[in-house]
């Protein structure tokens, strides 16, 4: 819910530029706030380690944290009524029904990431990231991707536009289907293979928020033993997850969880 400060922080020995850098969090404190029936005080102390396990940073922090029932993020796949704030009412109906989600198809869950063996074809997974696309995104992907169609850029030209307004570039929508997926799809990843059907269907405009759901199409082994190919279709969706806007399908190469990188960082 909120940040509420830091206790000590100390620098240990210096970071150089080529050091990698990971960290380990051990939670010293909770308690249940006394003002705030929905929310909780939890203190942790974050140490940061070189690849040398050497200890180079170190904090003491506190958050006010949600309770599990009161987590905005599952109020809003329940969809529950909007409260303390002013927002236009939409319709038509959401693409899952929260009830049937089980955990594991939650974001987040397991915290170290699908490794090959928890795909499975026909799960559908609703990540737990969400984006508002802001005026920035669009005119940052345009001039990166050096973008000049006018209906990106030019408000007194989209007047006299159907769409009004300027509409945010496509590719930064298909990219931020790959992105808010990442955490649940791609965190053992051996290689991306590519996107395939890109398909964008109603504009995004700067403000909308955007939802990503995917659907696992096909696992299947590899010639390579370490890992094997995942399918999956990820579908965007803004309008508080009712209005389908954008949906790619995309292959990507999944380590088994005895092969993966990750895992052995942490063997050693």
């Amino acid at each position: 819910m909120a940040f509420l400060g830091i206790d000590y922080e100390k620098l240990v020995k210096p970071v150089y530029p080529g050091d990698t850098i990971c960290v380990e969090s051990e939670v010293v404190d909770k308690r249940g706030s006394r003002s705030r029936p929905n929310v909780g005080i939890v203190t942790w102390v974050h140490r940061a380690y070189n690849q040398r396990g050497e200890l180079v940073y170190e904090v003491r922090r506190s958050n006010l944290v949600y309770k599990r029932d009161e987590s905005p993020w599952l109020k809003f796949l329940r969809n529950e009524p909007v409260s303390k704030v002013e927002i236009k009412p939409v319709g038509g109906s959401r693409p899952i029904d929260y009830s049937l989600i089980s955990t594991m198809q939650l974001g987040h869950e397991p915290w170290l990431g699908r490794f090959l063996e928890d795909f499975r074809p026909g799960e559908v997974i609703v990540h737990r990231l969400g984006r508002t696309v802001y005026e920035f995104d669009n005119v940052l992907s345009t001039v990166l991707s050096m973008n000049t169609a006018t209906l990106h850029f030019d408000e007194e030209y989209m007047l006299y536009h159907d769409y009004g307004r300027p509409v945010v570039q496509g590719s930064f929508i298909v990219g931020l289907a790959c992105g808010l997926s990442s955490m649940d799809l791609t965190m053992n990843i051996a290689a991306d293979l590519g996107i395939t059907e890109p398909r964008l269907k109603v504009p995004v405009f700067h403000g909308d928020t955007l939802h990503a759901v995917s659907e696992v199409l096909d696992v299947e082994g590899g010639s390579d033993q370490r890992f094997g190919v995942v399918t999956v279709r990820t579908r965007l969706y803004k309008d508080m997850m009712r209005t389908e806007v954008a949906e790619v399908v995309r292959k990507i190469a999944i380590y088994r969880r005895e092969y993966s990188p990750w895992v052995s960082i942490w063997r050693q």
